[in-house]
């Protein structure tokens, strides 16, 4: 029997088709506070290769209705500020990221102390992990430590974010493997009864590898989910392998079989990474097929 075979037996399978399927097809709006020529720069950069706007910068609106409404619906709002500005430019422009339910606050420079980041905080009503400082505003740093935030403060539309703004891709799909191999590792360490770990796993490897072709644009269907999904076949025999172990090492046999859970989802993730990025780009689209 294909490996398709095997996994349409699971019961939660379209269930999980539908759910990527809601997540890919999620709205996206990240705002951008800062003087306006940093806005233009770091919302070109986010938005590079998307399909349609998903960035804007609140000087952008003419209207402060019209700016406000738009801060006030945004996923997430990023106040970009450099060490040294007044304060009253960084109460303005803390005074419109508060609009906002979640905010990230990136501070560009070296010269700040602790009472300056307490201040920071005070003003942006920020805690610890809305806080984000850098030595420069630059695309390196947007790359490295903006990008990666975003992803961790917006977790809920990761893969939204992946299909509407190509530069957030690489970090959701590592994201999304990391966390299928905890999830999987957990199973493993919880589920002793013989052959109820398989399906959970199994489903959770099968949504994994969906939820990564969603953030690849990548079109999902019968006819070819035989070979994306050919990657489940490792995972099947790193289960199996130990069950083996844990006769031999009944005691610690938890650790054996959450560790090789988590090893063997993470391998497979990284095998179906290779495969969409073996694909041509231009090809890629947002369909997924439950096969009719």
């Amino acid at each position: 029997m294909s490996i398709y075979g095997k996994i349409k037996k699971i019961k939660s399978w379209n269930k999980a088709l539908d759910a990527v399927r809601k997540e890919a097809e999620k709205p996206v709006s990240i705002g951008i506070i800062g003087n306006p020529q940093v806005e233009v720069d770091v919302t070109a950069l986010l938005q590079a290769g998307a399909a349609k706007k998903a960035v804007f910068g609140a000087s952008e609106y003419k209207r402060e209705a019209d700016r406000d409404a738009r801060l006030r619906g945004a996923d997430l709002v990023i106040a970009v500020v450099e060490t040294g500005e007044s304060k009253s430019r960084l109460n303005a422009v803390a005074e419109q990221a508060r609009m906002s339910q979640a905010r990230l606050v990136v501070v560009g420079g070296s010269d700040y102390d602790e009472a300056y980041s307490v201040e920071l905080k005070e003003a942006f009503r920020a805690t610890g992990d809305d806080m984000l400082f850098v030595p420069a505003i630059d695309a390196e740093t947007i790359e490295t430590a903006m990008v990666p935030a975003v992803v961790k403060k917006l977790a809920k539309k990761e893969v939204s974010l992946a299909v509407k703004l190509p530069v957030f891709r690489e970090v959701v799909i590592k994201s999304i493997i990391a966390d299928t191999a905890r999830q999987n590792a957990l199973i493993g360490v919880a589920v002793f009864m013989p052959g109820v770990d398989m399906p959970l796993m199994t489903l959770n490897q099968v949504r994994m590898v969906l939820r990564m072709a969603a953030a690849y644009n990548e079109e999902l269907s019968v006819k070819r989910l035989n070979e994306i999904l050919a990657v489940i076949g490792g995972g099947l025999a790193l289960r199996t392998a130990a069950r083996q172990l844990l006769g031999f090492v009944p005691v610690a046999g938890w650790a054996v079989k959450g560790g090789i859970a988590y090893g063997g989802t993470y391998a497979m993730g990284e095998t179906a990474k290779k495969y969409f990025d073996s694909k041509p780009a231009q090809k890629r689209m947002v369909r997924l097929s439950a096969g009719r």
